[in-house]
């Protein structure tokens, strides 16, 4: 059984949510996030998540499923996504995937296997620690000389995947590119991609983080600190947070970490694009071209359209 699911992707900021919102009635769709920093509760500001109004408007998935001490994984995802989206199907409604982690739609999609190695964190810890002391470039080098086909699919500033490639090596004995294959489809897939043009879309996010500060950003990573979650955890990762944990523990000012959010956000848009445009499947479209409820018409036809190419016709009842 091929289930028909639609994807909403594109980088931060670009407005992902408030179609969701506005495309989930029209495709009687249920919203199944697809943001690696969504999954974590008590992470609000940091993440703009969904408010709780909007989850009522429309049910989401995958969202505040975790504490933030919590090691979740992209294989994890894979599973309760998995779960989730034949749930929605089996209740005769849409699934609905909206997000901005290039990786979880590559592996939901088979683009991407998952090697059987379990997380070993003390490994981790150890890799992380040889970037602050050696730099970055030292373990993509490594990873260049081990596994190089996975090298070429990682940008070098991608810690968290050099370090996964790395472990999956140094654990298993095999490359982590032997694992990469294709599974079998299992979904009429319909992907649409948001975009701004770059100088707008850098104001929006410059604009953005200063509300997050004023929302109350810096308060929200104390109270995560003084539970003892610091930026060991993979949760804290996320931009924005280890920075202001950085800022609490006296490293940089609150302008030097606010300042170097900004530009760890331009840099991460910058990689999200990139991964996101190797992939000829994506529906573009520029967000600033059209009214919220033009975009919603226009992706509602869209999605149909893709859907019908591929054998599935929502509109004739399934």
């Amino acid at each position: 059984m091929k289930i028909p699911i639609a994807i909403i992707l594109g980088p931060t900021g670009v407005g992902k949510t408030k179609l969701s919102l506005e495309l989930a009635p029209l495709l009687n769709a249920e919203i199944i996030s697809m943001d690696s920093m969504l999954v974590y509760k008590d992470m609000d500001i940091g993440t703009a998540k969904p408010s709780l109004e909007e989850r009522r408007k429309v049910k989401h998935h995958l969202i505040d499923i975790v504490p933030p001490d919590y090691p979740f994984t992209s294989a994890e995802f894979k599973e309760r996504a998995e779960k989730a989206i034949f749930d929605i199907y089996k209740r005769g409604k849409i699934p609905l995937l909206v997000g901005g982690t290039a990786f979880y739609y590559k592996v939901l999609l088979g683009d991407f296997s998952i090697p059987k190695v379990p997380p070993d964190y003390e490994l981790r810890k150890i890799l992380y620690k040889e970037i602050e002391e050696k730099g970055e470039e030292y373990l993509y080098e490594k990873l260049k000389e081990i596994d190089p086909i996975s090298a070429l699919k990682i940008h070098p500033h991608d810690h968290k995947r050099i370090i996964r490639a790395l472990e999956v090596y140094y654990k298993s004995g095999i490359p982590k590119s032997v694992y990469d294959k294709k599974n079998e489809e299992k979904y009429y897939v319909a992907i649409i991609g948001l975009y701004i043009p770059k100088d707008v879309h850098y104001r929006i996010l410059d604009d953005r983080i200063e509300k997050m500060i004023k929302d109350g950003l810096v308060e929200e990573v104390k109270r995560l600190w003084e539970r003892g979650i610091d930026e060991n955890y993979v949760s804290m990762q996320g931009i924005g947070y280890k920075e202001i944990i950085l800022y609490l523990k006296g490293k940089y000012s609150l302008e030097q970490a606010i300042e170097l959010i900004k530009k760890r956000t331009r840099l991460f848009v910058k990689r999200q694009y990139t991964w996101f445009k190797k992939d000829k499947r994506i529906i573009w479209f520029n967000v600033l071209e059209f009214s919220l409820s033009q975009l919603r018409d226009l992706v509602y036809t869209t999605i149909l359209r893709v859907w019908k190419e591929q054998g599935f016709n929502l509109k004739e009842g399934w």
